[in-house]
């Protein structure tokens, strides 16, 4: 029995070794360097706690023709004796140090000692200075026999000084684990010591090898382990739990760094996760309980009084500006916040969220309101966000070829050869919603925000064909808006030809209007998908040509037959002399490829005047048609016919 419980022990630390290294060999975590080496530390561990129990039996019942087996494993044994506590000091190293650029020197430092111990060990084959097996007395302990406890106290040392030196990276929690890793491994080892038939090596390793996994993971719930602050999951949790209604709402305030990715392309990975980790310390040191970190970019911190909490927080914006993370560094880091109750402006966490990404977002396009670092959520915002979210519902509810209240509009075209209409553009409309008629520039600039842009444009292509299909005789081409996102999807060939044939109409009653956007995109993959539609039968106009993106020489590069003149450049030639030459030279330019001129935004008789002297093939704007039904739009037609 005696035999039986002096192994129980390692028996046990053998299976929990066995089952966490299952565990951590399933798990896609181990990808990772760290728990790379924490997977080392285990498989160390399972080996040396094996060997152990082999060696004791051997000792236990020996036999002289059991002394080279015996030598062999308790050898391997002695060997991997001391190897977790290397694995484990590294482990700690690996986790608890932001800066690795001296990693390689680190390493061949950690395992000098036990390469040192490791030849000592080798060496007792022939010294017997660990250990021999006599065929008399058996298992006869060296001179060295306490060479395992010195190394594995050396390793201990270093692990405490790891902890010690790196402490302000770790949270309190993983610090306090660490720090126990010192005091547990020494006093099961000191058990050991006083009590030799009390087999516990293995057990000194594995005890603050499963404190500090089962910390960890309990940390990974609530603790960023890269910043030291508490995880979105968290605040979450907190701010979706239902309140009671004696309960005050929670003031929540969302720091983003605006220019975050702009110093990632500038100073790399290493340096930027550095960075994040110096800027958490810092809201943390304003707000020590109450931190959160959300994602890369965004941090939230929660409070009872909000103008204290807006103090605090312009106050940081004020120091990050230029913000010293060291001696040697600065950075200019731009903060924007916004500011909330939840219950109150928001319903719960996810609403928070969204309204906050709203709230920025507007304020990045709003150049009044991009210099107002601090936005607190007031009515105004709440009334405009409840509005967009209206609309979003609305838009999801009503994008179906079959909508009423979704509607394509066209505006006729005026050929100025032909002197009659000949084409029409499609134009998105929301109609008597149960908010009102939305304005096209509202519910497309929601599409975009909301995701739902690509959804848009395929229904309304789709509601076009089926227009066409019905009035083959009447209508001989109709220009639809083509979004970037459509473009961009890899399928956007299929798809067009696949509704093109679906509802029995030619590839040349469809004209696609590109906007110059897809310059800025990806060039080579759009151009090469609108060849393959041209290739088809699709005639392209360029949309809204001076507003910025393009070039002459992608305009010819690509299958455009027609080039739209931006309303804006209309604009400048009835203001401006020199402007007007200008355009008419780059119209000219254009005409001499082969490409036709269309004018938009004619809207009185001067503007008319010099878009026909400009040598504008067609004329389209508010003088001519405006955007007219269907039905409206065939009667235009069937009197040019």
């Amino acid at each position: 029995m005696k035999r039986m419980y002096n192994l129980l022990g390692e028996l046990t630390v053998f299976i929990l070794s066995l089952v966490l290294l299952i565990n951590f060999a399933i798990s896609f975590t181990v990808k990772e360097r760290r728990h790379k080496i924490y997977l080392n530390c285990i498989l160390t561990v399972l080996v040396s706690t094996l060997l152990n129990m082999i060696s004791i039996e051997i000792i236990t019942y020996f036999k002289p023709e059991y002394k080279i087996i015996g030598t062999i494993v308790t050898t391997l044994y002695f060997l991997f004796l001391t190897s977790p506590g290397v694995m484990f000091a590294t482990y700690i190293y690996e986790f608890s140090s932001l800066k690795k650029e001296h990693r390689k020197m680190v390493y061949t430092l950690l395992y000098v000692p036990y390469l040192v111990y490791a030849l000592l060990v080798l060496l007792n084959l022939k010294m017997g200075w660990f250990f021999r097996y006599d065929e008399v007395e058996g298992y006869v302990r060296g001179s060295l026999k306490y060479g395992t406890y010195i190394t594995t106290a050396i390793y201990v040392c270093i692990a405490v000084g790891f902890v010690v030196h790196n402490r302000k990276n770790l949270s309190r929690r993983i610090t306090f684990v660490f720090g126990m890793y010192p005091l547990i491994a020494m006093s099961i080892s000191v058990i050991q010591f006083f009590f030799p038939h009390m087999v516990m090596t293995g057990t000194a390793v594995m005890a603050p090898m499963l404190m500090a996994y089962l910390a960890i993971q309990t940390d990974l719930l609530d603790y960023d382990l890269a910043t030291g602050l508490m995880t979105e999951k968290y605040l979450a949790r907190t701010l979706n739990r239902e309140k009671k209604k004696t309960e005050n709402p929670v003031n929540l305030i969302v720091v983003s760094i605006e220019n975050y990715y702009t110093l990632y392309e500038t100073i790399g990975y290493s340096e930027s996760n550095y960075l994040l980790f110096k800027i958490a310390e810092k809201i943390s040191s304003y707000f020590p309980k109450n931190s959160y970190h959300l994602s890369t970019d965004r941090f939230a911190v929660v409070g009872n009084n909000m103008d204290k909490m807006r103090e605090n927080i312009l106050k940081l914006t004020e120091q990050l500006k230029n913000f010293e993370p060291d001696q040697h560094k600065m950075y200019h880091v731009d903060i924007r916040s916004v500011g909330l109750t939840v219950p109150g402006n928001a319903k719960n966490y996810n609403n928070a969220m969204e309204m906050v990404s709203e709230m920025l977002s507007n304020a990045q396009k709003d150049r009044r309101k991009n210099e107002n670092k601090f936005l607190l959520c007031d009515e105004v915002y709440e009334d405009k966000l409840k509005r967009t979210n209206a609309i979003k519902e609305i838009l999801e509810r009503e994008l179906t070829v079959d909508s009423k209240m979704y509607q394509v509009y066209y505006q006729p075209i005026y050929s100025i050869g032909k002197e009659k209409y000949m084409y029409a553009e499609a134009l998105s409309r929301l109609l008597d919603t149960e908010i009102g008629t939305i304005r096209p520039d509202e519910f497309i600039a929601v599409a975009e925000s909301k995701g739902l842009i690509e959804r848009l444009g395929n229904v309304a292509f789709e509601k076009i064909c089926k227009f066409i299909s019905e009035n083959k005789e009447t209508v001989k081409a109709v220009s639809v808006n083509f979004s970037v996102n459509q473009l961009t999807n890899p399928h956007i060939v299929e798809n067009v030809l696949s509704v093109i044939k679906k509802y029995g109409i030619s590839p040349q009653n469809i004209i696609m209007e590109i906007t110059e956007s897809i310059f800025i995109d990806d060039f080579e993959s759009i151009k090469e998908r609108m060849i393959k539609l041209a290739d088809a039968g699709i005639i392209f106009y360029l949309d809204d040509f001076g507003t910025g993106y393009s070039n002459f020489a992608n305009v010819v590069e690509l299958p455009f037959t027609t080039i739209k003149i931006d309303r804006s450049m209309v604009l400048s030639m009835e203001g401006n002399e020199d402007s007007r030459r200008l355009i008419y030279s780059l119209i000219s330019a254009f005409k001499k490829n082969g490409l036709n001129i269309l004018m938009e935004g004619v809207e009185n008789l001067t503007q008319d005047k010099l878009v026909r002297e400009a040598g504008a093939d067609y004329i389209q704007g508010f003088l001519y048609k405006r955007p007219i039904s269907e039905k409206e739009c065939l009667e235009v037609f069937k009197e040019a016919s």
